[in-house]
């Protein structure tokens, strides 16, 4: 039997509420439609005073808890799979999946974000809370039997670290469901190469600091949270949709995935992250049918140059350039096989191919 964790919150009257991303909701949905069975784990608020050790210690043990009650109706031969990070931690979390594998239950784990190289490096990242992720995730590499992992590049970078090879699967992208698609919806959207460049996601400057330094040259459509308007003629802030709504209100010519302060190239923690990272606004790019383009040193620029599905630059200002020596057929080559890789992604399909091994 195939198992999956589904982590969620209730709320008065014990109404189920979502705590998961578009991108675990994403993976849920393609579990329940190969026949999985969820198993939900209630998320527990935090209570009482979490600088003192035992109130803090009494919580990590109620998480502990939680887990070894939910699974204990998976038997020996069960595969349990597991979304990680996890969206609520335990320093326990070590003997929870040392239990499951004493059961012999095969744990397979998705990866979403390696935090060891991402949060723990923030600065205003605690030194416990930063044990305790590094903590989660050598428990993961250690008791789990596969490992669902970024791409290739994600893959050796964690055999670089001692993780077994043989444990490693790349998934190359996640996939980007759009229930209830209209096509005829998406072909009224304006997606030309004469539009703007299109930047979705996070634009709080401590993530998305480049945001704030886009070259005058170029025309730049901006949806997401956490933008500080500034005026700037070349510069559209279009709001923030829902996941499932925004590929309907795209409009542009390409999507870029950047990350970091710098716009000459991709720097700081998140910058650098691209490098074994693919970020799920690459796959809604690709979903909502619009070419991309990503930064020459990320993990997803051999993607894109053996797909032709956008362009590879060093830097945002090389955009220009190359916009410029871009014909018409080759841009509707871009958007072709964008169109393409979408249907594989609103179906499932680079999950699925995965689990089929």
């Amino acid at each position: 039997m195939n198992y999956f964790i589904k982590e969620q919150f209730y709320s008065k009257g014990r109404t189920f509420k979502s705590a998961a991303s578009k991108a675990r909701l994403d993976i849920e949905n393609i579990f329940l439609r190969e026949q999985f069975e969820p198993i939900k784990i209630e998320i527990i608020p935090r209570k009482g005073n979490m600088n003192y050790i035992s109130t803090s210690l009494k919580n990590h043990f109620q998480v502990m808890l939680l887990w070894l009650a939910a699974i204990k109706n998976v038997e020996q031969g069960d595969k349990l799979f597991i979304q990680f990070p996890l969206q609520q931690h335990s320093i326990f979390w070590d003997f929870v999946l040392k239990k499951i594998r004493k059961k012999g239950i095969e744990i397979i784990t998705v990866i979403h974000d390696l935090e060891s190289v991402r949060v723990v490096k923030r600065k205003d990242i605690s030194f416990l809370k930063g044990f305790i992720l590094k903590k989660e995730e050598s428990s993961v590499f250690r008791w789990s039997s596969k490992i669902i992992v970024h791409n290739d590049s994600m893959k050796e970078f964690l055999i670089k670290r001692g993780v077994s090879v043989n444990k490693l699967i790349p998934l190359k992208i996640f996939d980007y469901l759009i229930p209830n698609y209209d096509v005829q919806a998406m072909r009224k959207r304006k997606i030309n190469r004469l539009q703007p460049i299109v930047i979705a996601g996070t634009l709080r400057p401590h993530k998305a600091n480049y945001v704030y330094h886009l070259p005058s040259g170029l025309k730049f459509n901006l949806y997401g949270v956490g933008y500080v308007q500034k005026n700037h003629p070349n510069i559209y802030y279009k709001g923030v949709y829902k996941p499932n709504d925004l590929p309907y209100f795209l409009e542009g010519s390409f999507g870029l995935v950047w990350d970091g302060d710098d716009t000459k190239t991709c720097t700081g923690i998140y910058g650098d992250y691209l490098k074994i990272n693919s970020p799920h606004k690459f796959s809604f790019y690709l979903a909502s049918g619009i070419p991309v383009i990503v930064w020459k040193k990320s993990a997803l620029a051999k993607f894109v140059i053996n797909n032709e599905c956008g362009l590879v630059v060093d830097s945002i200002e090389e955009i220009k350039s190359k916009l410029m020596s871009l014909s018409d057929v080759e841009y509707r080559l871009f958007c072709l096989k964008a169109n393409t890789i979408g249907e594989r992604l609103r179906s499932g399909s680079y999950l699925k191919e995965v689990l089929l091994r």
